[in-house]
């Protein structure tokens, strides 16, 4: 085969094509016959190791068993289904302040008073006076809820008058173009933020 190492080309007339088939044919058959006898003293130098193929499934059942012992040794407490609350915990006692006082900031903060006890909105804010004045008479009137009059802030800059006040949660139910900045300002002043989704609209 070393005399066919270059690329010959034969005529038609006398069968080159069929003589080029046949040369690559055998040059296959060659190779199968090499990378049978690669196979073979691979798995003689196994075998000489002294380790077969039965001690193998022997040492997998092995491993198994050791798995299992332990598994079942293990002394895992059963797990149980957590109890669900129907309010929070008695804690400390929390103040929010509602920024977008309107139907959905309204109902968020009714929300809010009914999570636990101890729980209290001081702070009201939004661009429209009517909507903060329809916020403090509900939260009065239906939850007990009073707000003072110097706590409620009218007005483009209302949301950051109420970040700036002591609540400890702000909850933010603005158009969406405004949530960005309302949110990034609440974060700065280190409060904690009830703010649903959309976060920002582009």
């Amino acid at each position: 085969m070393h005399g066919w190492s270059q690329t010959h080309k034969f005529p038609k007339a006398c069968g080159g094509i069929r003589i080029a088939k046949t040369l690559v044919s055998e040059l296959c058959v060659n190779i199968k016959v090499i990378d049978i006898n690669i196979y073979k003293e691979d798995v003689m130098q196994k075998n000489e190791s002294g380790f077969n193929r039965r001690q193998f499934i022997g040492s997998l059942a092995a491993s198994g068993a050791l798995i299992m012992a332990c598994s079942n040794g293990s002394g895992k407490a059963e797990y149980k289904n957590s109890t669900l609350l129907d309010k929070a915990p008695e804690g400390k006692k929390l103040t929010a302040g509602v920024i977008g006082c309107g139907g959905r900031g309204t109902g968020a903060a009714f929300n809010f008073l009914a999570a636990g006890d101890g729980l209290s909105v001081t702070a009201l804010g939004d661009v429209f006076a009517d909507r903060v004045e329809d916020c403090k008479t509900k939260l009065k009137s239906e939850a007990g809820n009073e707000v003072a009059d110097d706590r409620c802030f009218v007005g483009l800059d209302a949301f950051q008058k109420v970040i700036d006040t002591d609540v400890d949660i702000i909850i933010t139910a603005t158009p969406p173009y405004f949530r960005p900045m309302v949110f990034e300002a609440a974060i700065n002043a280190k409060k904690h933020v009830f703010m649903e989704k959309p976060v920002a609209v582009d």
